[in-house]
């Protein structure tokens, strides 16, 4: 095996080992086990922009060293921005929305991207509006 084959097979590894990770993540998160998913978020932390976005996770950093990680997509209209804004806020989750020719991209601290996804699934409100929820790859593609 030559260097090459050698470096896409430790990627391959790295990256089949955040799968599992954000599959167990995905899980923990829905069954309140926090220890084990501050854990595994903790490893998801360590990725780089890339690698984040080969599982599905749009990562910015602003300011530097303040990173935030999209969590949903919606049309950018008033009503819409509001049930998004409204269902975060019970939660106490500040959100971001990044928007331009009738769409938002809506982006919180990598922190609070799994708490503020199952909100945003569990809101009927935001549902209805056809918001789309990021979901991470738990399957290489």
């Amino acid at each position: 095996m030559n260097a090459n084959q050698l470096f896409r097979i430790r990627i391959a590894l790295l990256l089949m080992l955040c799968l599992v990770a954000i599959t167990l993540l995905l899980s923990y998160t829905r069954v309140g086990d926090n220890a084990n998913a501050q854990t595994l978020e903790r490893e998801l932390f360590k990725l780089s922009d890339k690698e984040l976005f080969k599982l599905g996770i749009t990562q910015v950093e602003d300011p530097p060293g303040n990173f935030d990680w999209m969590v949903a997509w919606s049309d950018s209209s008033d009503e819409t921005l509001m049930i998004v804004l409204d269902a975060l806020e019970l939660q106490k989750i500040g959100a971001v929305a990044s928007c331009g020719h009738g769409r938002a991209g809506w982006y919180v601290t990598r922190e609070e991207f799994f708490k503020a996804r199952n909100v945003l699934l569990e809101s009927q409100a935001v549902y209805q509006r056809g918001v789309i929820v990021v979901t991470p790859r738990t399957k290489l593609q």
